[in-house]
């Protein structure tokens, strides 16, 4: 009995680093069989759905990814209403989140509108970058509505 506890360590020894071999041959296998695929191609409405990762997607009739829809002349007017409207209402300045949020616009839109309202001399800047607060000038607020 003294010699049948010594077979049976020597072949659990045995089983234990034969399953480990065929364990790393499987892993082997796997990943050189992983490494040999092609990503599928993928077409119509699943192309939509994945995209990279931190790219809007592009607005319709515009050509290029993550640029906003031109806006037509009546819905521009209404917004220029409603950010001159939201600037004089704020003590202090209107940051750009304050008439992005008024406006309903998403960021591109709203900074397009904010510059084009400093260039024709309706609103004013004061401070830079994120600090940058937007007020009204003279009569401003009531010759744009």
């Amino acid at each position: 009995m003294r010699n049948g506890g010594n077979v049976q360590a020597a072949l659990a020894g045995l089983v234990e680093k034969f399953v480990g071999d065929v364990l790393a041959l499987v892993q082997r296998a796997a990943v050189a069989e992983a490494g040999s695929l092609k990503a599928p191609k993928v077409s119509g409405a699943r192309a939509k759905a994945v995209r990279p990762a931190g790219r809007a997607p592009a607005a319709k009739g515009t050509g290029k990814p993550g640029r906003p829809p031109k806006l037509s002349e009546a819905e521009r007017q209404k917004l220029v209403a409603k950010a001159l409207k939201a600037i004089a209402k704020t003590a202090g300045g209107a940051s750009m989140k304050v008439v992005q949020d008024a406006i309903g616009a998403d960021t591109p839109t709203t900074k397009r509108l904010l510059r084009d309202l400093v260039k024709a001399n309706s609103v004013r800047t004061e401070g830079k970058t994120r600090a940058t607060t937007y007020h009204p000038l003279d009569g401003a607020a009531s010759s744009e509505s």
